[in-house]
């Protein structure tokens, strides 16, 4: 990889949890009567650039990158339906946890799903990995 900093948007590390990781935590909270209220977890860390390679490899394809503001970002998860309050999160959340690359509150996030999982959370690599294999036309990720 060419020298990059942490100003780079392709190297900052962004919070990825496993949709399967997610739901297993889920329903271990639903069954479980001793927590109560919101928890937040998260599981691995993943830059840009990592998940762009993983996708190359996995998927066979080569990626464009194309960096967005956070205006134009907002906008295209407007165009693809997405709630407004979940637009806001990521407007909010992306720069805050993407300029510390050990963010103490994503390491909670993740030994807390460890805690819940009983294991490590699975990792994008593996998500992608499965994804793959998933009877899915590929040509439009």
């Amino acid at each position: 990889m060419p020298h990059c900093s942490l100003a780079d948007p392709a190297v900052r590390r962004y919070a990825f949890i496993h949709e399967e990781d997610l739901a297993e935590i889920a329903a271990t909270l639903l069954l479980d009567s001793a927590h109560h209220g919101t928890i937040d977890v998260s599981g691995t860390t993943v830059s840009a650039t990592e998940r762009i390679n993983v996708l190359e490899t996995v998927l066979g394809l080569e990626a464009e990158v194309v960096e967005l503001s956070a205006e134009q970002a907002a906008e295209r998860w407007r165009r693809d339906g997405w709630p407004e309050d979940t637009i806001a999160v990521m407007l909010y959340a992306l720069p805050v946890f993407a300029f510390q690359p050990d963010n103490p509150l994503l390491r909670a996030q993740e030994d807390r799903a460890l805690a819940l999982l009983g294991r490590a959370p699975r990792t994008f690599t593996q998500w992608a990995n499965g994804f793959a294999t998933r009877d899915v036309d590929h040509r439009h990720v």
